[in-house]
């Protein structure tokens, strides 16, 4: 199963967007699969600093997607997250992203955006999230990483 990972980053009335690097270059927010080992809320957090550049604090689970997609299942977890408005962001483009902006959330509808679930998304943090607890004991606290066996 696919387990892939959403960050909706907040300050005010402005979400973190970024603009990804595949042709035409759409707004989307921070997110990606779970690497073998990690956490979810580890994933999160990594995705955010290599797609935004921004060190994000996670506030809470914003919502549970799963869907059957390829060959299996696939999950996502989105995360609400803050960051610190005036710490730089990501400039320089690579295969992560292009860029990253803080949009003003009454904008984001003005945007090419990868996939209208954007939108969903945002609506999302209209609400409280859910505790990181509600994913168990594995809620992005300091765990052990693992290795993979050789």
């Amino acid at each position: 199963m696919a387990a892939v990972v959403a960050t909706v980053i907040t300050a005010g009335d402005q979400v973190l967007l970024i603009r990804e690097s595949i042709p035409g270059h759409p707004w989307y927010v921070p997110a990606g699969r779970v690497e073998y080992g990690e956490s979810l809320a580890d994933a999160a957090r990594r995705e955010c600093w290599e797609e935004a550049g921004v060190a994000v604090t996670l506030t809470g689970v914003l919502g549970l997607t799963h869907q059957w997609r390829g060959r299996g299942p696939w999950v996502r977890v989105v995360f609400a997250g803050t960051a610190d408005p005036r710490a730089p962001l990501k400039s320089v483009p690579d295969r992560q992203s292009h860029s990253a902006a803080w949009v003003d959330r009454s904008a984001v509808r003005l945007l090419r955006v990868r996939s209208p679930d954007l939108f969903a998304m945002l609506a999302l943090a209209d609400s409280p999230p859910a505790p990181l607890s509600i994913l168990g004991p594995d809620s992005g606290l300091a765990q052990p990483r693992l290795r993979r066996r050789a």
